[in-house]
């Protein structure tokens, strides 16, 4: 070792390339560790940064959701966030929505239902919106699809994802208007008051040759506008070349008279529109009639009307003035822009007022009954109720230029109360068959009751006695069986004395419990103190056929009153003395020309003759045909059996062609 000069060596020494091959290999690895640190690190931020904030929207159901509970607040930022659209568009289209529809913040419901899913990273989800306004309650549905793009969900919009019918350029907004005078409907919905074209038939008082002839074919013609025409000349003052109307005809009913007016001098028919009856004199007191304002009027109705407009005269029209024109038809639509055509009307409702008057009255009935009242020149009305329920079906009084007897009328009943009467001794105990005896004249308790038609039978069965319509019988049945208060209670029964709750005036009857025999006697046989209308005769009447008395109702809206029931047992009975009066008694003329029962509906019920202190006798007929019952009156026109009964068998007859041309 001694012998090495460079003494001891520990190892061998690299040369010059294997440094060069070292350096190369460390700047490699140095390299490829530079790149996973980068590439670890992109990863950790893509993964916990970048989608940190897309977390919470992972879900499309979630991102739906979030999307309808931003338009129901009304976050028209969040939307546009939400949408795969330009937000702009977006913003400005829900603002326009919230600002075209939504008066309150609270009227708008966005619910979202189920989310399907449709594919990887597409989803669909169905939502409901609701909006509620002045125009009602409008509610659409539209369809959320939502798309996943570089792992966030949002909403693929459109115009039609705030309503299928959206279109650019289209706005949503609120329609107000005014509207015409409301019609006033039947129950059938046929208009038994509205806007249509028709005729007015007037004159000219300059052109008018003669006025009696003028009156006189007004009054042949159509019938009741002879005494309008006198009026008119009546209060004076009448300008030569002024028209006068007189009455207002439908165009097709016009036709009818236009010739036999058109040769008389002064006569004059002008054609337009405007309010009409469904026909001439049709329910015409119940419907009642418009007119030019009067002073007075105009002072009651308001600031709001004006001289010239037209107002209703009587009836519902009066009634229901404001309702039939404070209306306000409020629409929401959409426009095809701003101010634009209305593209398509979302929802309506009124307000301030009524979009109809709904009655009970039915077309076909009503027909009936004016017809049974042609040709009939006394003052006279009928009415006619539904049995089931108490509905008014039907209601006419002549003459057309008096007043509504037909529901205000306050008259004795007289032999016609036999329905009460009848109904008492029933319930007393006594039956078709019982033995009774029936004189022309008999004192009870100082009263001398005569029988009105004259029968006397002598000893003889009630059914009997009760269908020839023997006044005795009854007073002394009533003295001997019933006493004030049985007889009282049974008119309670039938709703005497019940006011009925109607828009138009009405009477309901009145019986005050007899004091004594005497008035006893008078109130059996329907004298007195007993007063009824011929709308509480009628639904006396549809008590007898179907054992319940229901309080008369005009209205189809209305709540119904509290039923009464007849007395138990006695409704088969009832009905066997009613029919016995149209088979074999004083109403057989109620039968009808078509013969009893030709439609499989038998009539029945009784005439009246009601005396009265005055000297007058009034003649009536109260009775039922199917599910009808009716009262019939002819005020002071005598015999009920010669005068009222025929008048029913004639409503009877009108009863079967009507209702079967009706259906």
């Amino acid at each position: 070792m001694r012998g090495d000069p460079g003494g001891y060596r520990s190892r061998t020494e690299p040369t010059g390339v294997e440094v060069a091959v070292k350096d190369l290999l460390v700047a490699v690895l140095s390299l490829c560790a530079l790149a996973v640190v980068a590439l670890g690190g992109w990863w950790v931020l893509t993964e916990s940064e970048l989608f940190a904030d897309s977390a919470a929207e992972a879900d499309p159901a979630e991102t739906a959701g979030a999307f309808a509970a931003a338009w129901e607040r009304g976050d028209a930022e969040s939307l546009a966030e939400l949408a795969r659209e330009d937000d702009d568009t977006v913003r400005a289209t829900y603002e326009q929505f919230a600002e075209g529809l939504m008066a309150d913040s609270d009227a708008l419901e966005v619910r979202p239902g189920p989310t399907e899913q449709v594919q990887d990273g597409r989803a669909r989800t169905p939502v409901a919106v609701t909006v509620d306004g002045p125009f009602g309650e409008v509610s659409w549905d539209v369809e959320l699809e939502t798309v996943r793009e570089r792992g966030a969900w949002g909403v693929v919009w459109s115009t039609a994802t705030v309503h299928p019918s959206l279109r650019p350029g289209m706005v949503f907004d609120v329609v107000r208007e005014e509207v015409d005078r409301a019609p006033i409907l039947a129950v059938g919905g046929q208009e038994l008051a509205g806007e249509r074209e028709q005729v007015t038939v007037g004159f000219e008082p300059g052109t008018v040759a003669d006025r009696d002839e003028l009156v006189a074919t007004f009054e042949e013609v159509l019938p009741d506008t002879g005494e309008i025409v006198e009026r008119l000349y009546a209060r004076g003052g009448l300008v030569d070349d002024w028209f006068y109307p007189v009455i207002s005809l439908p165009a097709e009913q016009a036709d009818e008279v236009r010739a036999a007016l058109r040769g008389v001098r002064g006569v004059v028919l002008r054609s337009g529109t405007g309010r009409a009856l469904y026909d001439a004199g049709f329910a015409h007191h119940v419907v009642g009639v418009v007119g030019p304002v009067t002073a007075e009027q105009l002072e009651r109705l308001g600031p709001s009307y004006a001289s010239g407009d037209e107002v209703g005269q009587f009836g519902l029209e009066a009634v229901y003035e404001s309702d039939l024109v404070d209306a306000v038809r409020i629409r929401a639509v959409l426009r095809e822009r701003a101010e634009g055509a209305v593209h398509e009307v979302l929802g309506e409702a009124l307000a301030g007022g009524l979009d109809a008057v709904r009655t009970t009255l039915d077309v076909p009935v009503q027909q009936a009954v004016e017809n049974a009242l042609a040709g009939v020149e006394d003052e006279a009305a009928i009415v006619v109720v539904d049995a089931a329920d108490g509905a008014i079906r039907a209601a006419a009084s002549r003459p057309l230029t008096a007043y509504n007897r037909a529901f205000e009328g306050r008259y004795a009943p007289g032999s016609a109360f036999r329905l009460v009467t009848g109904e008492a001794l029933l319930a007393a105990g006594n039956v078709p068959g019982s033995e009774v005896v029936c004189d022309e004249r008999t004192t009870v308790g100082g009263r001398t009751v005569t029988n009105a038609e004259g029968p006397a039978l002598g000893t003889t069965s009630l059914q009997q006695a009760f269908a020839a319509g023997c006044d005795t019988t009854l007073a002394t049945l009533a003295a001997d069986a019933l006493g004030p208060e049985g007889l009282a209670a049974a008119a309670e029964r039938f709703g005497v004395g019940t006011q009925p709750q109607l828009p138009v005036p009405s009477f309901g009857g009145s019986f005050p419990t007899p004091a004594d025999t005497t008035e006893l006697v008078e109130a059996a046989v329907g004298l007195g103190r007993v007063e009824v209308s011929p709308l509480q005769l009628a639904s006396m009447a549809a008590a007898a056929r179907s054992g319940v008395w229901h309080p008369p109702s005009l209205m189809v809206d209305d709540e119904p009153d509290e039923a009464r029931q007849l007395a138990a047992g006695t409704l088969d009975d009832l009905r066997t003395l009613l029919r016995a009066a149209v088979t074999d008694g004083d109403a057989v003329a109620a039968a009808g020309a078509a013969g009893d029962g030709a439609t499989g509906e038998l009539v029945e019920g009784v005439a009246g003759t009601a005396r009265t202190s005055g000297g007058e006798r009034h003649a009536w007929f109260a009775g039922s045909w199917g599910q009808y019952g009716f009262a019939v009156l002819v005020e002071d026109g005598g015999s009920g059996a010669e005068v009222a009964a025929p008048i029913a068998g004639r409503l009877v007859d009108e009863f079967e062609l009507q209702l079967a041309a009706d259906g």
